[in-house]
């Protein structure tokens, strides 16, 4: 079984949870990260990060971290574990989170006061050549609507997509 939690800077075990985000980040971006890279992201309010847990044995499978803008959420990154790729658990994270967001968005509050969101929408980019990564997306309601030439240099695009939910 497994749980999903929000990791928040003021957590007991940061440092430890820390550890294993780089760990896992590390093993697969090529951004190499350190300690700072995730403690500014839980010093900055705007940063939503929540870990998939195993619950029986409490070990951390992957982790996803959003950005708010308010009106919209960026997908920021989202990574799992390699020997656990494969098993369903990064659609259970991007499903699970992505409800989170949603509930979370209806009103916002801003310079005119509080505010109803009529659209929900998180957008993300993804590497168009990382076909794994956008099947998942797209089994998660996103779609394709622009690319961003040489986004990662190199002649690398970028797909950029978006989830785009109503709110009645």
């Amino acid at each position: 079984m497994w749980k999903i939690i929000r990791v928040n800077e003021s957590d007991g075990n940061i440092n430890k949870v820390t550890e294993i985000l780089i760990e896992i980040h590390n093993e697969l971006f090529s951004d190499k990260a350190e300690q700072k890279y995730f403690s500014d992201i839980l010093n900055n309010d705007k940063y939503l990060i929540y870990c998939l847990i195993e619950s029986d044995f409490e070990e951390i499978l992957g982790y996803i971290v959003y950005y708010d803008t308010f009106e919209n959420i960026d997908l920021f990154e989202i990574g799992i574990r390699k020997i656990y790729q494969g098993k369903g658990y990064g659609n259970i994270l991007l499903k699970e989170t992505s409800e989170i967001i949603y509930s979370d968005m209806e009103i916002y509050e801003n310079d005119r006061g509080k505010e109803t969101v009529l659209e929900k929408k998180i957008f993300l980019e993804v590497d168009e050549n990382n076909d794994k990564a956008i099947k998942l997306y797209e089994k998660n309601g996103f779609k394709k609507i622009s690319i961003r030439k040489n986004y990662y240099g190199n002649g690398k695009n970028a797909a950029i997509m978006a989830k785009i939910r109503k709110i009645n």
